[in-house]
C-alpha cells in the first residue's frame, strides 16, 4: 500500500512449512518495502511578545513540518542578539528540538525578561540547524520584545510679568499634535497655595529644538494679573498619553500689589 508519508524502510517476512514432494531450503524469504518520499521541510517563524514591566514571560518560536513523517524530526536551535541583549533583554537560548513522529510542530521557549524602562523594541534571532530526518527549509525566525513602557516627558516654564498680565511659557518634550498642557495660577494665604484659575492649552510648534532626536511643543498661557500682592505659584501638568509618561513643573513668585 503505497502513502505519502516518510518514514525508514519496512520489511516483512514469507515463510514456507508443510512441503511435499521437495525438502525445504531456506524457508524464509524477507521483503524490503524502500522508503521513496522526501523528509519533512522544517521551517520557524517570526514571533513578538510584550515585554512586561517585571518578572519574566515566553517567546515561543514554532517550528512547523510540512509533509507526514514517522520517525522523530530533530533540529539543532539557537539565539543570538540582533538589538536585544542576552542576559539583560532574555536569556540565551541553544539544544535539540525533538518533534515527534505524527506531530506538525513543535516549540522552542526563549525567555524574556520585564522591565519598566522606556526602550525602543528589541530584537534577537532563532537559528535552525543539523537537522535530522527533515530537512531545513525557513531556518531562521526574528523574535521581537515590544515595549509596553511610557515614554518620559520633559516641560519647562516660563513666567513673564506684564502690568496686566502673567504668562506662561515653554516647551512640552516629546510632544504631538492634539497634547495639551493645563496651567494654574495660584497664591499663597495662611500657608498653603490655593487656586485661582486654571487653563488648558494645546500644544504647537512642533519641531526638535534641541536636535535630540525628540520632536517638543511649545505652549503659551496667559492670566490677568492679580492686583493683590503676595506669593504666587504657576503649576504646569501634562496628564500624559497612552504612549508618554505625565509631568509638571511649578514656578513660585512674588507680585507687589497694584492699583
Amino acid at each position: 500500500n503505497g502513502d505519502g508519508t516518510y518514514e525508514g524502510a519496512e520489511t516483512l517476512a514469507l515463510d514456507l512449512s508443510n512441503a511435499t514432494g521437495a525438502p525445504i531450503g531456506d524457508a524464509q524469504g524477507i521483503a524490503t518495502i524502500t522508503n521513496d518520499d522526501s523528509p519533512p521541510i522544517a521551517s520557524v517563524t517570526d514571533v513578538s511578545k510584550t515585554e512586561g514591566n517585571a518578572g519574566t514571560s515566553l517567546l515561543r518560536f514554532v517550528v512547523s513540518l510540512s509533509g507526514g513523517s514517522d520517525i522523530d524530526a530533530s533540529l539543532d536551535f539557537a539565539t543570538a542578539n540582533i538589538t536585544a541583549t542576552a542576559g539583560i533583554d532574555y536569556v540565551a537560548a541553544s539544544g535539540t528540538l525533538t518533534i515527534p513522529a505524527g506531530a506538525a510542530s513543535g516549540t522552542v521557549n526563549v525567555v524574556v525578561k520585564g522591565d519598566a524602562a522606556y526602550e525602543t523594541d528589541e530584537t534577537l534571532s532563532l537559528t535552525l540547524d543539523n537537522p535530522g530526518a527533515a530537512v531545513i527549509g525557513d531556518g531562521g525566525a526574528r523574535g521581537t520584545i515590544t515595549n509596553d513602557d511610557k515614554a518620559p516627558t520633559a516641560i519647562t516654564l516660563r513666567t513673564v510679568k506684564k502690568a496686566r498680565a502673567l504668562m506662561a511659557k515653554g516647551v512640552l518634550e516629546p510632544a504631538k499634535s492634539g497634547d495639551r498642557v493645563t496651567a494654574t495660577l495660584l497664591r499663597k494665604r495662611n500657608g498653603r497655595f490655593v487656586r485661582i484659575t486654571a487653563k488648558k492649552v494645546p500644544v504647537r510648534s512642533f519641531r526638535d529644538r534641541d536636535r535630540d532626536g525628540r520632536t517638543d511643543g511649545s505652549y503659551s498661557v496667559t492670566f490677568f494679573r492679580p492686583k493683590a500682592g503676595g506669593t504666587y505659584k504657576i503649576l504646569l501638568r501634562f496628564n500624559g498619553t497612552k504612549t508618554n509618561k505625565p509631568c509638571t513643573r511649578a514656578k513660585v513668585f512674588k507680585l507687589p500689589r497694584t492699583s
